[in-house]
């Protein structure tokens, strides 16, 4: 496939990406704009502080369904391999940098974790495991979230992904591991902030 035959389908997989669920419940059931509240992201987890924890698993799964559809519809337009990885990476990227809300999103990991369940659906179970290890050894669910995505590569590589190809796989959960990492950044230093004055109180 050439540039020309697989820049529409990545522009799609983008724009699906940039659609806001969040934004759109946070309008409607609220009449407010969810970039002017609380952390001004437009994300599950911000509009579950306007709205409630009801709004906030409907939008997380909404969105999970985002990048699992645009992986799904870059299938059925005939994209493989390499493409298919762009396909996935423009999803994401569309929900962190949607052109339709001014370039400000969310923090991606919904529709990124939604790419990797289409990819590899074994792999986005066993990161539920990491994930859980990682939160109770930590006692954080970003630094659990964030140890979870770091493994799906590995994961990747030991379960082998015939849909994307492993190595196309392997670097597109990497290359959203470490757009998961640039965006929650503040988070983890956050996080560790916390657990490095924990470990120094008596």
């Amino acid at each position: 496939m050439n540039l020309v035959d697989g820049t529409p389908p990545l522009l799609l997989c983008y724009f699906l990406g940039g659609l806001s669920p969040s934004w759109l419940a946070v309008k409607c059931l609220a009449g407010k704009d969810l970039r002017d509240c609380g952390t001004g992201t437009l994300g599950a987890t911000n509009a579950g502080r306007v709205l409630g924890r009801k709004v906030y698993v409907i939008v997380a799964l909404v969105d999970i369904l985002k990048g699992w559809s645009a992986m799904w519809i870059a299938e059925m337009m005939g994209l493989q391999g390499w493409w298919l990885f762009a396909a996935g990476l423009a999803a994401a990227l569309g929900h962190v940098w949607p052109a339709l809300l001014k370039f400000k999103g969310g923090k991606g990991m919904a529709p990124a974790y939604g790419v990797i369940l289409f990819s590899a659906p074994w792999a986005a179970l066993l990161m539920w495991l990491v994930f859980g290890a990682g939160r109770l050894a930590l006692r954080n669910t970003t630094l659990g979230a964030m140890q979870a995505f770091l493994a799906a590569p590995l994961l990747a590589i030991s379960l082998a992904i015939p849909l994307v190809g492993l190595e196309a796989g392997s670097a597109l959960f990497a290359a959203l591991a470490l757009l998961l990492f640039w965006t929650h950044w503040q988070n983890i230093k956050t996080a560790l902030q916390r657990r490095k004055a924990e470990a120094a109180s008596p």
